[in-house]
Parts: C-alpha cells; sequence; structure tokens
C-alpha cells in the first residue's frame, strides 16, 4: 500500500522510496492513467478498482493498465497518484 505519493521528490511504495529519476515505465503508464479524468475521479479507490469501474461503464480503460495491475501487482503501487495527496 502506498503511504504517500510525492509528485516531484519521492514516491513511497510498499515501504521503499522510488525517486522521479528511477521511476521505470511502468509507472509511468500508470500515472498517465490516474492523470487521465476520461476514466472518471481516482480519488480514494485503488487503480484496479478504478479500471474495473472504468470497464464497467464502457470507457475502454488501457488493456496495457490492466495487464501491469494484475501481472506486477507486487511491483507497482495499487493505489492512485492522489491517494493521501487530497
Amino acid at each position: 500500500m502506498c503511504v504517500n505519493c510525492f509528485v516531484y521528490t519521492c514516491l513511497i511504495c510498499s515501504g521503499r522510496i522510488v525517486l522521479p529519476m528511477n521511476r521505470d515505465a511502468n509507472e509511468e503508464v500508470l500515472r498517465q492513467f490516474d492523470m487521465n479524468m476520461m476514466y472518471g475521479p481516482c480519488v480514494g479507490m485503488k487503480r484496479i478498482d478504478r479500471w474495473n469501474r472504468a470497464s464497467s461503464l464502457g470507457l475502454s480503460p488501457p488493456d496495457d493498465v490492466y495487464r501491469l495491475l494484475t501481472s506486477a501487482a507486487g511491483e507497482v503501487c495499487a493505489d492512485s497518484l492522489w491517494d493521501a495527496r487530497v
């Protein structure tokens, strides 16, 4: 579970700090998903829950986001970029 996400300073996820320069392509894809309001609000919900809600509403969320959230669940932060920030 993400404790806090700092856009410009660092990301603390699963107890480890990931600096922006070390952020991998997977996390960047997920952050872009968080920022895209096309799929509805993301505050207060896990990324997978947001993806599932968007899919059930016929909003066609990206399949690559789903694959990341289900196959790399332990490697990516499950909480949205905004979790614990607002």
